[in-house]
């Protein structure tokens, strides 16, 4: 039986020192069942976009296109990667991401609402997305929760919490859009309150300069002794490094179902 054919195109950057995302995860996924090309893997914005280009029009016989698509200004990529598929005649599936998406296709409604109704589907990871989604532009979305192996998290039951230690894990990217320094507050605002053995530590990779603004804060509010860095580090050092925090805190305003939090519950993080 021959296999299906199936394009990739997202930000398949962790070897820039970014986060894994969909592409490098659901990607490998996907190579059980279908042959996968994925793309792109170039740092500079102009290199990357133009890669997922030419590997479109070079497969352009494939059976199929997702495409990872972001609320931030990564729409772009994957709009014009729609756009490229639709005059080849390549059906193609947005996968959606950003919380922010609705608010993005309220703002253009015109070129988000051709983008999603030319695809073949729509992909939603959550039930939220999938209403805040239908309410702009209505169509039948389909919700593919993002999923783990749980094979690989150990789960450990948190009864209760200390009186007055308190141990909390950040794991995301630092970028604006996930809020940051929302934890430093936290943390602030849990040491004022009595928790003077507390501890914060944040896992992730600087995109934006937003570590420099933690750290900024952290220090002026007088909690950077409590604050612990990691910068980026593998899963499963990330995974290991959990089995000591109490509680997980997501900071993101706006939100599907993150990857991230999913963990949080595997691993029996409240």
């Amino acid at each position: 039986m021959t296999r299906l054919r199936v394009i990739y195109v997202g930000n398949q950057l962790s070897g820039h020192g970014f986060t894994p995302t969909s592409i490098e995860t659901l990607g490998e996924r996907l190579k059980e069942d279908f042959d996968v090309v994925q793309t792109s893997s170039q740092k500079h914005i102009a290199l990357r976009l133009m890669d997922m280009w030419l590997t479109i029009l070079k497969w352009r016989k494939a059976d199929y296109l997702l495409i990872d698509t972001y609320s931030t200004s990564a729409f772009f990529f994957a709009w014009t990667c729609g756009k490229l598929a639709s005059w080849v005649k390549l059906p193609y599936v947005p996968i959606l991401h950003g919380g922010d998406l609705p608010q993005r296709a309220a703002a253009s409604p015109e070129r988000v609402q051709k983008y999603l109704k030319r695809a073949f589907k729509v992909i939603c990871p959550s039930p939220y997305l999938k209403e805040e989604m239908a309410n702009v532009i209505p169509l039948d979305y389909i919700i593919i929760p993002n999923a783990i192996e749980l094979e690989d998290y150990s789960f450990k039951l948190r009864s209760s919490l200390p009186s007055s230690s308190l141990k909390i894990l950040w794991v995301r990217s630092f970028h604006k859009i996930y809020n940051p320094t929302l934890a430093i507050r936290v943390l602030k605002a849990l040491y004022d309150q009595g928790y003077d053995q507390i501890e914060l530590c944040m896992v992730g990779p600087d995109k934006d300069g937003s570590m420099k603004k933690v750290q900024e804060l952290a220090r002026d509010l007088g909690v950077e002794h409590k604050l612990k860095l990691t910068g980026r580090i593998s899963k499963k050092d990330w995974l290991n490094l959990s089995a000591v925090f109490d509680v997980f805190i997501n900071t993101t305003q706006v939100d599907n179902t993150p990857v991230s939090v999913v963990e949080a519950m595997a691993l029996g993080l409240p």
